[in-house]
């Protein structure tokens, strides 16, 4: 399975295998006390780290090491 990720630097849109893959879950609290969860999948090519913002549901199927 592969995995489209946006390299900025480059401008383009580059497939990455699911093996090169890891997951990664951010959270913040805001001012107010909420709890916000961001789930991201990051990856690296060429030196360069590429990370790529998802839905929760997508992020708990996909079975990969987290960060």
């Amino acid at each position: 399975m592969v995995i489209q990720f946006y390299d900025v630097c480059n401008r383009r849109k580059v497939g990455v295998p699911l093996e090169q893959v890891k997951k990664a879950l951010y959270k913040r609290t805001t001012r107010n006390g909420k709890v916000q969860a961001h789930y991201i999948l990051i990856t690296q090519l060429n030196g360069t780290v590429l990370r790529k913002l998802v839905r929760r549901k997508d992020w708990l199927e996909l079975d990969v090491p987290q960060v």
